[in-house]
Parts: structure tokens; sequence; C-alpha cells
């Protein structure tokens, strides 16, 4: 019961993060800051961001949602602004687990 819940609250928080970057009003600004983002969604971080065409240092962290895997885009400088949100279907990645 107690894991239902959490997995609720990520869900809702997950789509909370998604609402903000879509709102194209809010994308000139700075919707989330990385430590928001740090602290409120559940993520793993990319090592390597996808392709984009932002024009800057970038940093990602990712969070899967149903058959999507949701890309955060952060500028590496200043606040650390979420700058982009792009979703990837389950056809567009591969998941990588490492032995060590």
């Amino acid at each position: 019961m107690l894991l239902s819940r959490i997995n609720i609250a990520a869900g809702v928080t997950l789509q909370f993060a998604i609402a903000l970057v879509a709102n194209s009003a809010l994308a000139a600004t700075c919707p989330m800051t990385s430590a928001q983002f740090e602290a409120a969604v559940p993520h793993i971080e990319v090592e390597e961001c996808p392709k984009h065409a932002l024009g800057r240092q970038v940093f990602c962290r990712a969070s899967a949602g149903g058959d999507f895997v949701h890309v955060f885009f952060f500028d590496m400088k200043g606040e650390q602004c979420l700058l982009k949100l792009q979703s990837y279907d389950e056809d567009a990645f591969e998941l990588e687990i490492k032995d060590e």
C-alpha cells in the first residue's frame, strides 16, 4: 500500500514537471532549477545527454513513465534552469545496466 502511494506521488510530481515545461509562457523563464528537480522528481542521472540544439552546455536527468523515458535538460551555468524536456517512446531508447 505504501509503495503504491509513493508511485502515485512520484507520477504526480513528474506530471507537474512536464506541465511546467510544456507551458510556453514559462519556457522563457526558469520553470524549475536543478535543485528543485532533484528534490521533487524521482530520476536517474544521464551520463551523456541525447543530441539537442540548445546552443549551450547542458546536463541531463531522466525519469520513466509508462512506455516513455523523459529526459530533462538543464543549463550547466547560473541557476541550472530546466531548459527542455524531451520524451522518448520505448522504441527510441535502449536500457543498459552495467555489472560492476
